[in-house]
């Protein structure tokens, strides 16, 4: 009994002890998860949500460039579509020409051989009238110019066989020149016809290089398209990363706000002498974007190199340079609050260093978005600004 009693303290022991590891176990598990909501972590979230920033803006001018590929390239096709249109045209008036020199080439032709049977219709009578008079040759030109009765008789009959004679070559000339004008004729048609075609086979040349060319540009399109489709999957992607990323950092934020306890006191001037305000805080027309939005902090007019001021203590969560802001600085004074300084000539400051009220952080310039040396100052209540005005009255 005693052996059985203490056997089960022993396996109690030992269940007690597994319970006290575990305990260490989840602490650690616990502290590690705690350690991912840090300052150092923020700033992890907050460069790689620069870094997705920049991968965005390379994409979007990759797609920009693209577009503007399509453009050209769209421009491109419609010139060639022309071109092939007009070919089409040509190579049609050209057909209709050549389609013309060869009726007119067949119709000299027909012409030709009407002409070349003329002229033997009239050989063959003119041999015809020859032969009879060699058949008949008692009856000679002599005998016709002897049997005159007068001397005026005589020269008549000279002079109709005179007239005959010269009637019969006058005819074999004439038909011989049109035959040969008519030959003449059909050569330049034919010369005009074989122009032609030379004409239309370079036409079709033209064609069929402006074919190649259009699938071309048709090949260069659906890669342009699918380049473009890729892009744009990517800018999808990287700009939900980039929200997951800000929604992560907010988060962290957020978080860490909760955990830290505010610095305390109330915020100064941030700037040793108490400068003009040159704009409130309030919606207006932005004079270098033209964008109606809200101005959201204070702008105060001060000689560049003006030394800043911490409004309060904290540590510093931002030290960079950015389009909009210029070189700035933003400090964590703990439970929400948050101030920032932008427009600097100067940062004086790192991510992570602790500063005190009062600490120089920088020096006032004309950086970013600015059109003069100036102070912009922003006070953050729970990751929203608010108005300064809040801590500084008029």
């Amino acid at each position: 009994m005693y052996k059985h009693k203490k056997k089960l303290v022993a396996i109690f022991s030992g269940f007690l002890a597994l319970l006290m590891i575990l305990s260490v176990v989840a602490m650690a598990l616990n502290a590690g998860a705690a350690d991912d909501i840090s300052e150092k972590n923020l700033n992890s979230l907050k460069t790689q949500q620069k870094k997705l920033a920049n991968d965005k803006k390379v994409l979007q001018n990759e797609l920009s460039g693209l577009k503007s590929q399509e453009r050209d390239a769209m421009a491109t096709k419609t010139n060639l579509e022309n071109q092939l249109s007009v070919l089409d045209e040509q190579i049609s008036t050209s057909e209709a020409l050549i389609a013309s020199y060869e009726q007119q080439i067949a119709e000299k032709e027909v012409e030709i051989a009407n002409a070349q049977q003329d002229e033997a219709d009239e050989f063959a009578l003119y041999k015809k009238r020859v032969r009879a008079m060699e058949e008949n040759s008692h009856v000679s030109d002599w005998a016709v110019l002897l049997g005159a009765t007068s001397f005026s008789d005589f020269l008549a009959r000279a002079e109709v066989m005179r007239d005959i004679a010269n009637y019969d070559n006058e005819l074999m000339k004439s038909l011989k020149e049109i035959r040969e004008g008519i030959e003449a004729l059909k050569a330049g048609i034919e010369e005009d016809k074989a122009f032609s075609e030379e004409v239309k086979a370079d036409l079709e040349s033209q064609k069929e290089e402006a074919k190649e060319k259009e699938a071309e540009v048709d090949t260069l399109l659906g890669e342009l398209q699918q380049k473009k489709e890729y892009t744009s999957e990517e800018l999808e992607k990287i700009t939900k990363e980039i929200d997951a990323c800000a929604a992560e950092a907010d988060r962290v934020a957020k978080e860490l706000a909760k955990r830290k306890k505010y610095v305390g006191g109330k915020f100064i001037w941030p700037l040793e002498s108490n400068f003009t305000v040159t704009q409130e805080y309030k919606y207006r027309t932005h004079q270098i974007t033209g964008k109606y939005t809200l101005h959201n902090g204070i702008d105060i007019g001060a000689n560049t190199g003006t030394p800043i001021l911490a409004s309060n203590g904290g540590t510093v969560i931002v030290s960079e340079f950015n389009k909009a802001w210029g070189e700035y600085v933003q400090i964590d004074h703990g439970a929400g609050y948050v101030t920032l300084y932008a427009h600097m000539s100067k940062r004086l400051v790192k991510v992570g260093q602790e500063v005190a009220q009062g600490d120089v952080i920088g020096k006032v310039g004309s950086t970013g978005y600015s059109t003069g040396p100036h102070l912009h100052f922003t006070i953050y209540e729970n990751g929203a600004s608010v108005n300064p005005r809040k801590y500084f009255p008029k």
